[in-house]
């Protein structure tokens, strides 16, 4: 069986995540502003699947444009949907098989990998693809932060109220969220490592899409995304 191929996009995190989930099982190749994507495409065989895990322009599809017909592209949506990045014509909409991600460091290493498809036949697609990968995935609607990124988010913003309030300290809400819920990390050491300032990017997100007040950030926590800038 030919191994498949990866081409992806990101930072040293994602490559770290990424290289320790696949391992062997496919052919891993990283582009970036010196070595393109289109110049991968040109050199190298069809790739059965290209993630980008931190586009340069959100929400804009045109550079992709000429990636090969039946390439799984994986995209984020903790920022954007999928049926809100721009479709520049009828040819691009057809060729590509979208599917969006949660692209926060680690994500990948889950065990079952949260994803999302624009309609039946990208999934459809992209469940082949995912099944030569050896992946397993678990399929939700197209919705902007998904299911598991926001609802982590939602916590980690409820610690922030918490200790805004000075109900507890950062250490006390911890050790009361991994001892009394079992969640495998408090909602302090959770933004530690996802990183403040994108737990903050979901939450306006999810508020600009919804002006559901239950995601609207912490005054605490845009005063230390913005120290921390």
């Amino acid at each position: 069986m030919t191994q498949p191929i990866i081409f992806a996009h990101g930072d040293a995190a994602h490559q770290d995540t990424l290289n320790q989930v696949m391992g062997t099982r496919a052919n891993v190749i990283w582009w970036d502003e010196t070595f393109d994507l289109m110049t991968l495409v040109q050199e190298r065989q069809q790739p059965d699947c290209v993630i980008d895990f931190a586009p340069i322009v959100m929400g804009d599809l045109s550079k992709y444009d000429f990636l090969p017909d039946g390439t799984v592209l994986m995209l984020p949506v903790l920022e954007l949907p999928l049926h809100s990045w721009k479709v520049t014509s009828q040819s691009l909409d057809k060729h590509l098989t979208l599917v969006g991600f949660n692209n926060w460091p680690g994500a990948l290493a889950n065990g079952t990998i949260e994803v999302s498809a624009r309609n039946l036949a990208d999934q459809t697609r992209a469940a082949e693809v995912f099944a030569k990968l050896e992946w397993s995935v678990g399929w939700v609607a197209d919705q902007v932060g998904l299911v598991t990124p926001r609802v982590i988010a939602m916590v980690i913003n409820e610690a922030y109220l918490t200790l805004q309030e000075g109900t507890a300290s950062r250490a006390d809400i911890d050790l009361s969220m991994r001892l009394g819920v079992n969640y495998p990390f408090g909602p302090f050491e959770w933004a530690s490592r996802i990183g403040l300032d994108k737990v903050l990017t979901l939450l306006d997100s999810l508020w600009s899409y919804t002006h559901d007040p239950r995601y609207q950030a912490s005054l605490l926590m845009r005063r230390e995304v913005a120290f921390l800038a």
